[in-house]
């Protein structure tokens, strides 16, 4: 599934010239991040505004303030591969990777799922921890459908999980810490009360 890269909507010869996603990864440099910037869309300023809530110029000038002060701390840490980090033993066990639209999230995880593969091919070795890579959208369409209720229903039988694994052995997986379990697209979940159920359901899965 994640062999060669979805160019259908690039060009029509994307199927009889598939691309393999080996030929062409490339990991990312990051630079780790202490503190989240909040968004503040421009439409919550101004009904703060008419409601009289907020001098929405002050607000946008001390926003702007504190972007310049969250950009300047941001640049100045050290740049590291996404790998590197991924793979460092010190690291917490907790990892969110934040990036554009395009700046190749999804096949970094894709890539780090087929790692497993040709690791646990050419070292025999069925000890390594399982991938779990969780396509949030997908997670969401077969929740609303009522088809689970958590992620280990939806590995277990759910129409758009594309390899089912049993519940139970992979619970006993995931207490014996022999998983990476990966999560992908929450921006892609657009509506904003939906989002906020998968977040309750990665603490709750967590």
């Amino acid at each position: 599934r994640y062999g060669n890269l979805k160019l259908d909507s690039l060009e029509n010869t994307a199927r009889e010239h598939p691309v393999n996603l080996w030929q062409i990864f490339i990991p990312q440099n990051v630079r780790p991040v202490y503190q989240v910037l909040p968004e503040l869309p421009k439409e919550h300023l101004r009904r703060l505004q008419e409601s009289n809530q907020l001098d929405a110029e002050f607000a946008i000038e001390k926003f702007q303030e504190e972007t310049e002060r969250y950009q300047r701390n941001y640049f100045e840490q050290p740049i590291r591969s996404v790998l590197d980090v991924i793979r460092d033993q010190q690291r917490k066990n907790y990892l969110v990777i934040l990036g554009d639209p395009g700046s190749g999230k999804s096949t970094l995880l894709q890539y780090l799922a087929l790692d497993w593969v040709e690791k646990t091919l050419d070292q025999n070795d069925f000890n390594l921890p399982i991938p779990l890579l969780i396509e949030l959208r997908n997670y969401q369409r077969d929740r609303d459908a009522g088809s689970c209720n958590n992620f280990l229903q939806f590995y277990h039988n759910s129409p758009n999980c594309f390899y089912h694994l049993n519940q139970h052995k992979l619970h006993e997986q995931l207490k014996a810490g022999n998983a990476l379990v990966m999560f992908d697209g929450l921006d892609e979940i657009f509506e904003q009360a939906k989002r906020e159920e998968v977040i309750t359901c990665i603490h709750r899965f967590t």
